[in-house]
């Protein structure tokens, strides 16, 4: 049931997932479900701090936004990611395990 009342979303935020991935916009070392359903993780989130009167819904969608902002695209990264190339030309190391 919850399935079906995110159907018409996630068709939608796949499709923004898919055109951000091939424009290089969006991450694209994770598979698109993951970041289709960190989508839903988040969205969820801010409506549970809204609900439990932790955040205002104005503060809660600021913060949404700026953490999927995070979450899904390539600039601005700053470590280590397999297939990423430093905007200086350098891939930098993997982290030691």
């Amino acid at each position: 049931m919850l399935h079906d009342l995110h159907a018409p979303v996630t068709d939608r935020v796949a499709a923004l997932v898919r055109r951000g991935r091939a424009d290089g916009t969006f991450l694209r070392d994770v598979p698109e479900a993951w970041l289709v359903t960190t989508y839903f993780a988040l969205v969820h989130a801010g409506g549970g701090a809204v609900g439990a009167g932790a955040m205002d819904p104005d503060a809660a969608a600021a913060a949404l936004t700026t953490t999927l902002r995070g979450a899904f695209r390539t600039e601005g990264i700053d470590q280590w990611t397999p297939g990423w190339t430093s905007p200086i030309g350098r891939t930098p190391a993997p982290p030691a395990l």
